[in-house]
């Protein structure tokens, strides 16, 4: 929710904090081509880098670019995997 808001700083904080998480795991896969779709270099699809997504979603928040949609796009992925997660119950 940070990156959202904009407060990228407690952003990066919070993922400093949490470290790995189990949907890393699956987000990265399913962003690396969407991200490299767009013309975003630097993201693999074996590690997610959420340090690294944090920068990006800074870098292109005021751009209508096609590495700002799919920001939002991958966003959009890693909020519901988030929530299925949760769903899970763990």
């Amino acid at each position: 929710m940070h990156r959202r808001e904009p407060d990228y700083g407690n952003a990066k904080y919070w993922c400093r904090r949490v470290g790995s998480h189990p949907v890393h795991d699956q987000l990265a896969p399913l962003a690396a081509p969407v991200l490299t779709q767009a013309g975003v270099s630097g993201f693999s699809a074996a590690k997610w880098d959420a340090l690294r997504f944090v920068d990006l979603c800074e870098q292109v928040a005021h751009e209508n670019s096609p590495a700002n949609r799919a920001a939002r796009e991958v966003q959009w992925l890693e909020m519901n995997l988030h929530l299925a997660h949760c769903a899970r119950g763990r």
